[in-house]
């Protein structure tokens, strides 16, 4: 909650156990306040202790983890004697990344892991987007018995940075954590509330690292509004 002036007056957590979960009361002087509200599927730890218009950041717990889903509302309340009962709904400031092997997953192969370059390290808690984009983010899968042979299986991740492209490296080991194969996919678009579908072989040499393995770049609209298909 800030003051018109942009100061920070106080922080409320809640956590999805609590009875009032969802439910925030409060008394204040007749005044303008600016209300923020964020909700994230992962614990989200803030960075300043003093908040103010030029310094408010929040960061996901582990550095190299991926971000958790993530919602995100600002808004403005003039406060005086008449008692004030409003709903607020939050809108997904988070992207998706669908990763979609087409070819058949061979025999040795037991993790795929995911490799995302400048995401965002930082949620700007007055804008409401991701800043600072230098995070690398790895997500890794375990292959499961059904799986091996089997295409078009699909591996997810979030991704918050969308004011830029961004990198994608897609890599297979065997159980020995030897790299079987991998596909590097740069400028990739991604944008809140959609998710971004990367396509393709990765498998194209099953002996050794590397191919020619070719990745169709889409939007996928489960999120919201369709976009245009994306080639490279």
């Amino acid at each position: 909650m800030f003051d018109s002036a942009g100061v920070h007056l106080k922080t409320l957590t809640q956590v999805s156990s609590q009875p009032d979960f969802g439910t925030v009361a409060d008394s204040l002087p007749s005044g303008t306040y600016t209300f923020i509200f964020i909700s994230s599927e992962r614990e989200l730890t803030f960075e300043n202790d003093h908040f103010g218009l030029s310094s408010s950041g929040a960061r996901v717990l582990g550095n190299s983890t991926p971000w958790g889903d993530l919602f995100y509302k600002k808004i403005t309340l003039a406060v005086n004697h008449t008692n004030i009962t409003q709903d607020v709904r939050l809108n997904r400031i988070m992207s998706g990344l669908d990763v979609r092997l087409t070819d058949p997953i061979p025999s040795n192969v037991a993790t795929i892991e995911l490799l995302l370059f400048n995401d965002a390290d930082y949620l700007e808690v007055l804008a409401g987007k991701g800043e600072l984009p230098v995070k690398i983010t790895t997500k890794s899968f375990a292959i499961t018995p059904a799986q091996i042979g089997s295409t078009n299986n699909l591996f997810r991740m979030n991704v918050f940075f969308t004011e830029n492209p961004v990198s994608i490296v897609i890599k297979a080991y065997d159980a020995d954590n030897a790299l079987i194969s991998e596909k590097k996919v740069d400028n990739v678009y991604f944008y809140p509330n959609k998710r971004t579908t990367l396509a393709g072989a990765l498998f194209p040499n099953p002996t050794g690292p590397g191919g020619a393995g070719v990745f169709t770049v889409k939007l996928n609209p489960s999120w919201g509004t369709p976009l245009p298909v994306i080639n490279f």
